[in-house]
C-alpha cells in the first residue's frame, strides 16, 4: 500500500510541475518526454482489434485539417506528437515534442496558434485527435495533412539524421492494417501482386497495379497525383520495394511506402490478430484510452 501511495503522489507532483511550467520550458522538457507504456499498449490494442471489426466507436473531425499549402507555419507553434525517438531522429526546426495526451491537457497552449504534426500517414488517428482537441477547447489548433512527410516533401527544412529524414514516408504493417480496416487508404502494388494483395485486404479497399517499366510507373504516378482527387486518394501506400516508386514517395506528400511483399504482410497480419486476441483480455482499468 505504501509503495502504491508513493507512486500516486509522484504522479500528481509530476503533473502539477508540468502545468506550472512556463511555456519556454516545454521544449526542453519535451526532449526527455517518454510515451506512457500503457498508452502505447492501448494505441496498439485499438489498432489491432480493429482488424477484427470489433474496435470501439471512433469520434472523428476533419475541421482542423489543412494541407501544407494552406498553413502559415511561421505564425504558429509547431507541436510534433510523434514518439520522442522519432522526433529526435528527424524533426521540423523550432518544433516541440509532446504526446497528444499531454498537449490536450496543457492549458497554457489552449489559446495559442498551434500547428500539430505526426508522421502524416494515419488520417483516422489525426481525425480522432482533432475531435478531442475541439472538445478540450483548442479553437486555434491546426493539423497538418501529411505531417512531417508532407513538410519534407514540400522541400521545407528538416533537422536530424539524413537517413531518418529519408525514411519519413516509411510505415509499419500495424499502421497499414489500421487504415485498411476503415477503408481509408489507396494501395499501389506491382501489377503481378495485385490479386494476392486484394485477397488479403478485401475488395472494399482500392488497389492499383503498377507496370514493370520505370518510365511507365512514373507516368502513372504523375497522372494519379495530378488528377485533382487529393482527398480521395490520401493516404496512398506503395506495398513493395521498387526504387522508382520509393524515390517518387520522397517528393509527394500523399505517398507512403510499406516495404513488404503480400506474403510477408499476410504473415504479419496473423501475428497482429493473435496479439489483438490476447489484448482483449486486458481489463479496461489498465488501458488509458489513447
Amino acid at each position: 500500500m505504501y509503495a502504491h501511495g508513493c507512486v500516486a503522489k509522484k504522479t500528481v507532483y509530476s503533473l502539477l510541475f508540468f502545468w506550472m511550467m512556463p511555456l519556454s520550458s516545454i521544449a526542453t522538457e519535451a526532449e526527455s518526454d517518454s510515451v506512457v507504456p500503457e498508452c502505447r499498449i492501448e494505441a496498439d490494442y485499438l489498432e489491432q482489434v480493429s482488424l477484427q471489426g470489433s474496435s470501439p466507436d471512433h469520434v472523428e473531425s476533419f475541421s482542423c485539417f489543412r494541407t501544407i499549402d494552406e498553413v502559415t507555419p511561421e505564425q504558429s507553434l509547431i507541436v510534433d506528437i510523434r514518439t520522442p525517438d522519432a522526433y529526435r531522429q528527424a524533426r521540423i526546426p523550432g518544433s516541440i515534442n509532446l504526446s497528444s495526451n499531454k498537449l490536450l491537457n496543457t492549458g497554457a497552449l489552449q489559446s495559442r496558434d498551434l500547428l500539430v504534426v505526426d508522421q502524416g500517414f494515419s488520417r483516422s488517428r489525426m481525425a480522432e485527435f482533432c475531435a478531442k482537441a475541439e472538445v478540450n477547447g483548442f479553437e486555434r489548433l491546426t493539423v497538418l495533412v501529411g505531417g512531417t512527410a508532407a513538410w519534407s516533401a514540400a522541400g521545407l527544412e528538416m533537422q536530424g539524421a539524413p537517413d531518418a529524414i529519408a525514411r519519413l514516408y516509411d510505415i509499419e504493417p500495424s499502421e497499414f492494417f489500421a487504415e485498411v480496416s476503415r477503408q481509408r487508404v489507396t494501395v499501389l502494388v506491382d501489377e503481378s501482386q495485385t490479386e494476392s494483395l486484394q485477397q488479403l485486404i478485401g475488395s472494399e479497399v482500392k488497389v492499383l497495379g503498377l507496370p514493370d517499366s520505370g518510365d511507365a510507373i512514373e507516368q502513372q504516378l504523375v497522372s494519379l497525383f495530378s488528377s485533382g482527387q487529393y482527398d480521395e486518394i490520401f493516404p496512398m501506400v506503395y506495398v513493395g520495394s521498387d526504387p522508382a516508386v520509393t524515390g517518387f514517395a520522397r517528393k509527394h506528400r500523399s505517398l507512403f511506402v510499406l516495404d513488404q511483399t503480400p506474403d510477408e504482410l499476410r504473415a504479419k497480419r496473423h501475428q497482429l490478430l493473435a496479439s489483438a486476441t490476447q489484448r482483449k483480455g486486458i481489463p479496461e482499468r489498465y488501458r488509458c484510452g489513447g
